[in-house]
């Protein structure tokens, strides 16, 4: 046990502030910090050379304590990790991308990503998609976040999202649930009208544009008559904008308590005729 000791590289807090390595000891063959037993709950990380295959590993410490008490300190790096997006056919990948990120779709949602696994990782900028990988002699394949810095591979799991539309941050245990998304929505955003069916119609420019309820198409049927193009805006899911109007326009059945947005001209149901007066009365000087 006293040789693990050697093979620490670093200890960092979950917020990400380093522990010096001179307070890291085993004592009575207990792995103490300054001392003190280490708790199984304790949330550092630990990152220790893994003395099978030599690789840096970096896990939580409750799971560092496991390892050491087992005699168990060979890593899941040892198994062997190839990337194989070269070798495999056309009618493999056109398959396996079905439920799985080709490295277009990562690199479009990379931005959004604050951490993986637990946590554990923060920082991205030295890590590289790898969309087809195998793992060891299974017939296995899965995606992969290569670390260049370490050389090794890490699994994507537990993700932590920042949504596109609140910046709300939310988990997704896997990242093949954000195949196919057009926007990263956490669920407060995307529950209230993920079941509506949407339907399309014209502007006043001959353009598509989409809805999901009446009171949405009794608001774009009323500007298309008065001759005002209204579009759906390209950020904000069942919003819509007026060129040359600073402001969202949105359609809400009814107000809620303590609402506030600066940014929205919100319609509601009861009050759309003379909300659509006013608004119209702003908006005809640039028509």
């Amino acid at each position: 046990m006293e040789d693990i000791v050697h093979r620490v590289k670093f200890i960092n807090t979950k917020g990400g502030e380093p522990i010096p390595l001179e307070s890291f000891q085993v004592i009575d063959g207990e792995i103490c910090l300054d001392g003190v037993r280490v708790s199984r709950k304790n949330t550092h990380k630990i990152c220790y050379e893994c003395p099978s295959c030599n690789k840096d590993n970096i896990i939580h410490f409750p799971l560092f304590i496991r390892k050491v008490q087992k005699n168990a300190l060979t890593c899941k790096h040892c198994q062997g990790f190839i990337p194989m997006e070269e070798e495999c056919n056309n009618e493999f990948k056109f398959e396996y991308y079905k439920r799985q990120l080709t490295l277009e779709e990562f690199q479009r949602i990379r931005h959004l990503i604050v951490s993986f696994q637990n946590d554990k990782f923060t920082d991205l900028s030295f890590f590289e998609y790898k969309p087809i990988v195998k793992v060891g002699n299974q017939n296995k394949y899965v995606p992969q976040l290569y670390d260049t810095q370490r050389d090794v591979y890490e699994e994507i799991r537990n993700i932590v999202f920042k949504c596109e539309w609140c910046q709300n941050e939310f988990v997704s245990q896997e990242l093949s649930l954000q195949k196919n998304k057009y926007k990263i929505l956490c669920r407060n955003c995307t529950t209230p009208k993920k079941d509506l069916k949407i339907h399309s119609m014209k502007n006043c420019n001959d353009d598509i544009v989409y809805y999901c309820n009446a009171h949405e198409l009794k608001f774009l049927v009323a500007f298309r008559n008065i001759g005002i193009p209204v579009i759906n805006d390209v950020d904000i899911p069942f919003c819509y904008r007026v060129d040359g109007y600073n402001r969202l326009i949105e359609i809400r059945h009814k107000k809620k308590f303590g609402e506030q947005k600066s940014d929205h001209y919100i319609i509601y149901s009861k009050t759309m005729d003379t909300q659509i007066q006013v608004l119209s009365n702003i908006l005809k000087d640039s028509f």
